[in-house]
């Protein structure tokens, strides 16, 4: 085991930003799907726990992948970080996007429905 110097815990800290980013817009994908399509309890929360045994499996091969396994403080909050990041600027986004896409299904939901009364 080396002391890493500061130049490449930087560029460690930045990666973990960017795969704290890019989980973050997985999870928004998937929860913007979830919301248009499912709307079961226990579906989400079924779907909670193995995206959360996914996370678990990604970040442990990222962390040994990228930083040699070693565990730092600095790593958690850069994914952290990243999905901060994600949160409060793409993730609205997304989050927008899908809204829309659900109100449209809502709305051809209803029609399809008046149009089989009408029959």
């Amino acid at each position: 085991m080396y002391i890493q110097g500061m130049a490449v815990q930087t560029q460690l800290f930045i990666l973990c930003i960017g795969f704290g980013f890019f989980l973050g817009v997985i999870y928004g994908v998937i929860a913007g799907i979830r919301k248009v399509i499912l709307k079961s309890d226990i579906s989400v929360f079924i779907q909670d726990i193995i995206i959360s045994i996914i996370y678990t499996v990604l970040v442990f091969l990222f962390l040994l992948c990228v930083c040699s396994g070693e565990l730092r403080l600095y790593t958690f909050l850069g994914l952290l970080l990243g999905w901060i990041i994600y949160y409060y600027t793409f993730g609205c986004l997304i989050n927008f996007l899908f809204s829309k896409l659900s109100l449209l299904k809502l709305k051809f939901e209803i029609k399809t429905k008046k149009s089989t009364k009408i029959q």
